[in-house]
C-alpha cells in the first residue's frame, strides 16, 4: 500500500515537472490567459462595472477575482525591488525557456506610405518563424502563444 502511494507520489510530481505552461495573446478575439493545461487556468476578462476581472479555473471549479477593486488599490503602491546584473540574466534564461509556438501579426499603420515601406520587411520576417501582414483597411492584431514546462523554468533558475 505504501509502495504504491510513492508511486503516485512520484508519477504526480513527475506529471507536474512536464505539464505544459502555456502563456496565449489574442488581440483579435480578446483572448488573454495563462494555463497549465489540464489543471489551471487565469484569463482576463473583461467586466461592466470594474475595469478587468480575472477568472480563475482549477478543475471545474471557477472563482473571479477583481484586481482593481478599491480595497486591493494599496498592492500597486509598494516599491518593486532593484534590478541588478544578475536580476537581468536571470530574466534572460527565465524568457529562453518559453518556445514561440504561435505568432501571428497584422499592421496597419494609418500611412499608406510608411505600409508600402514595411511591405519588404514583412516579406523578410515571413521567412522567419511567424506570420506577419500589413494592411490597408486599418485592421491591427496580435495573436501570440508561447509555452515552457516546470522543469525548463526551474532549470533557468538554477543556472543563473
Amino acid at each position: 500500500m505504501l509502495f504504491v502511494l510513492l508511486f503516485l507520489l512520484f508519477f504526480g510530481v513527475i506529471y507536474l515537472l512536464f505539464i505544459p505552461i502555456i502563456i496565449y495573446i489574442n488581440t483579435k478575439e480578446n483572448l488573454y490567459y495563462l494555463a497549465l493545461k489540464g489543471l489551471f487556468k487565469a484569463s482576463l476578462e473583461k467586466h461592466p462595472k470594474e475595469i478587468i476581472q480575472i477568472k480563475f479555473q482549477l478543475f471545474f471549479y471557477h472563482f473571479y477575482y477583481y484586481p482593481f477593486k478599491k480595497a486591493r488599490a494599496p498592492i500597486f503602491n509598494k516599491k518593486i525591488g532593484n534590478f541588478n546584473i544578475k536580476s537581468s540574466k536571470l530574466a534572460k534564461n527565465l524568457i529562453k525557456s518559453f518556445k514561440i509556438k504561435k505568432l501571428q501579426l497584422n499592421i496597419d499603420t494609418g500611412d499608406f506610405i510608411l505600409n508600402a515601406k514595411l511591405f519588404p520587411l514583412i516579406a523578410i520576417l515571413n521567412t522567419t518563424y511567424g506570420d506577419y501582414t500589413i494592411n490597408f483597411k486599418g485592421k491591427n492584431y496580435l495573436v501570440f502563444k508561447v509555452q515552457s514546462r516546470p522543469v525548463y523554468i526551474i532549470t533557468s533558475f538554477i543556472n543563473n
